[in-house]
């Protein structure tokens, strides 16, 4: 099977070609918020930097929880921002990582991110799927605390 993305033209002529027919959106399609890893103090703040730069589309994209989806609706629709749902999911292969073999973390071998994009907002996870994703959520933040531990210790 043939990759789809090799049969559309080269980045300029698309540019050459289209973009005097389309408007193109200001699109940030994986931020991260306090419910994960982020940069931001809160969602608002997440909102108020997307509209400084007119982001139109913007996609929250947390590890393993979707605890910010409502929050991120509610700013979304506040903000008139399109708003996108994710989840980001890391996990690490073992062989992968004793071989030195990089999957997509160009610093750590073994690292693999995966994420879904797209997700339904306001939908229900059957309760088994609902209790195995809180308790990758819990192993999640176990290992982050560990690292943080390790690095005081090395700091201190």
């Amino acid at each position: 099977m043939n990759n789809i993305l090799s049969t559309f033209p080269i980045r300029e002529i698309l540019e050459k070609e289209y973009s005097s027919n389309i408007n193109l959106l200001n699109v940030n399609a994986h931020i991260h918020t306090p419910y994960s890893f982020s940069a931001f103090e809160n969602i608002s703040e997440a909102f108020y930097q997307a509209k400084k730069e007119d982001i139109h589309i913007l996609g929250i994209n947390d590890f393993t929880t979707t605890k910010g989806y409502k929050e991120f609706h509610d700013y979304a629709m506040l903000n008139k921002i399109f708003p996108l749902f994710n989840i980001e999911m890391m996990c690490l292969l073992k062989e992968e990582q004793s071989n030195n073999i990089k999957v997509n973390d160009p610093n750590n071998p073994g690292r693999t991110y995966f994420c879904g994009k797209g997700l339904h907002y306001n939908s229900e996870l059957a309760e088994e799927k609902n209790k195995r994703l809180k308790e990758v959520y819990n192993q999640s933040n176990e290992q982050t605390k560990l690292m943080v531990e390790k690095v005081n210790s090395l700091l201190n």
